[in-house]
């Protein structure tokens, strides 16, 4: 797990009409003869309705334009299971939207290798941001293609910030501040209870991992075969959450936040600082009008760090239109295809690097009207992003960590004993999935 190489610089000039961006496409193949027309099929896990959706729509419209012999239908999946399932039966989708189920999924050799059609059509990878092709790779071979992601960021309620004598959060915070501006933005009542805490996160492994990763700690091994969660940095990453909650109380609590989500609480006006994702913006910041509120690079620990949340699509080895689904990846992951995505109400940071620092589309995605927002630094944050579980054992490993993660977060554990524990509980799962595939 190494942090993604410095972007491209900036100064791309901002576009004066959407269309504009689609001359100069190339790289078709032949996909499809004038004799015969193909249906492809790309099977989703969204409610076909809504910005995202209409978007995708509108970009499979503008290449049915383009490639007049290629009609393109969205069909609605439930769960990765549900692909799974089609593919096993021999109905699978030609396209599927797919995150970090991908290595799990082409170590069964479920998904067809691209890496062929790369060479075949010159295609560059080096367009997208590296840490996104890792994600869509497996053994140093290419099985989807990324579409877009989205970093962990902070939130801040700059009116109860101010209201407690604080300067709001800048790039130049540091896990130091983080814990003296939620020390003083928590409130007690005349018992000593807590009537509204400074700080709070949902208890995800997108929202813990960068903690990690802040402290120099590891979850993996640099070859992704074994576990490597106990360690220095992951149980200084953990012992610092742990006094915010337990110690100075200035952090909502495992149980507390159950009974109450941190982002409801930022929403409503009612907690200071949250760590969550960027897609947040679009989905529930943006109405916000009771309150100033901005937002920062997550605080620095021994170094800066994120995590990014992904999405993508790949190709079923068994897929009856490979070649027609390739010509829509390419054009969809262009930095054509990736403008007009974004500048067609797709709210998230376009993995097209160009197109990602496109100053009309960051601000176009994640952008507030009548707000001020630095919606610059939300591309600029993968500098220093990680992966999450890049390996086939992804959802064994999520699972045995959700399992234990209410024992620490209800402060049954100490952060050492957790991270022990979970170290022993991937070394089973990596033992399991060494004894099956031998």
């Amino acid at each position: 797990m190494k942090p993604v190489s410095q972007l491209l610089k900036t100064g791309f000039g901002l576009l004066t009409v959407i269309l504009s961006v689609f001359v100069g496409y190339s790289g078709e193949s032949e996909a499809a003869t004038p004799q015969k027309k193909v249906t492809i099929t790309i099977a989703e896990f969204v409610d076909f309705r809504g910005p995202s959706y209409e978007s995708k729509r509108a970009l499979a419209d503008e290449f049915e334009r383009r490639h007049p012999n290629i009609e393109v239908k969205f069909v609605p999946y439930a769960l990765d299971a549900a692909v799974i399932t089609h593919i096993a039966a021999g109905d699978p989708p030609d396209l599927f939207w797919i995150g970090e189920s991908l290595q799990s999924m082409a170590a069964r050799g479920m998904l067809l290798d691209l890496t062929p059609y790369v060479r075949r059509d010159k295609w560059d990878l080096s367009q997208y941001f590296p840490i996104l092709v890792d994600a869509y790779s497996y053994q140093g071979k290419l099985f989807g293609m990324p579409n877009d992601c989205a970093p962990i960021i902070q939130y801040y309620n700059a009116d109860l910030l101010e209201k407690a004598g604080l300067e709001l959060p800048d790039a130049d915070w540091t896990w130091d501040d983080l814990a003296v501006a939620a020390r003083k933005a928590t409130v007690y009542d005349k018992d000593g209870r807590v009537s509204r805490y400074g700080f709070g996160i949902s208890f995800g492994t997108h929202t813990l991992l960068p903690f990690i990763f802040q402290a120099n700690g590891t979850i993996l091994s640099p070859d992704g075969k074994s576990p490597a969660f106990d360690n220095p940095g992951t149980v200084e990453a953990f012992q610092f959450l742990e006094r915010l909650m337990f110690e100075t109380k200035a952090m909502i609590p495992g149980p507390e936040e159950a009974r109450k989500a941190a982002y409801e609480r930022f929403i409503a006006g009612d907690l200071p600082l949250l760590h969550q994702g960027a897609w947040m913006i679009s989905t529930f910041m943006r109405p916000i009008k009771s309150f100033e509120w901005g937002i920062s690079p997550l605080p620095a620990g021994r170094r800066k760090a994120t995590v990014i949340a992904f999405g993508g699509y790949a190709i079923p080895a068994n897929a009856l239109h490979p070649n027609e689904a390739w010509e829509f990846l390419k054009f969809a992951t262009s930095y054509e295809g990736q403008t007009f995505l974004v500048q067609t109400g797709f709210a998230a940071v376009p993995a097209n690097r160009r197109a990602a620092l496109e100053p009309s589309n960051y601000l176009k995605a994640f952008g507030v009207p009548g707000r001020q927002l630095p919606v610059g630094l939300i591309p600029a944050e993968l500098n220093h992003a990680f992966l999450e579980f890049p390996v086939p054992e992804y959802q064994d490993l999520i699972n045995a960590f959700y399992n234990l993660l209410p024992e620490w977060t209800g402060g049954r554990v100490g952060a050492a004993q957790f991270v022990r524990k979970v170290q022993e509980q991937w070394e089973a799962v990596f033992a399991k999935s060494k004894r099956a595939g031998s």
